[in-house]
């Protein structure tokens, strides 16, 4: 299993079963290329699971993207 599948895989259970907000997760890769796939796979993942319960799931509002960025916004850059 790949780096980007497991990241993925552990949000979704966080998000589903833990019912961890996702504006409360933040995601972090190392390249542009790493973070499109993963929010790719999350909206996939979390839209099929939206499908069979009925419940929207929003990643909107989570922070997907490279740990390089995410340290600028920190910082306040």
């Amino acid at each position: 299993m790949g780096k980007t599948r497991v990241l993925s895989s552990t949000t979704v259970n966080a998000i589903i079963f833990q019912n961890t907000p996702p504006d409360r997760i933040y995601l972090t890769t190392f390249t542009v290329k790493a973070a499109k796939q993963l929010k790719d796979e999350l909206q996939t993942i979390l839209g099929r699971v939206t499908n069979i319960t009925g419940t929207p799931f929003y990643i909107s509002r989570m922070y997907v993207g490279m740990v390089h960025t995410l340290c600028k916004n920190i910082i306040g850059d």
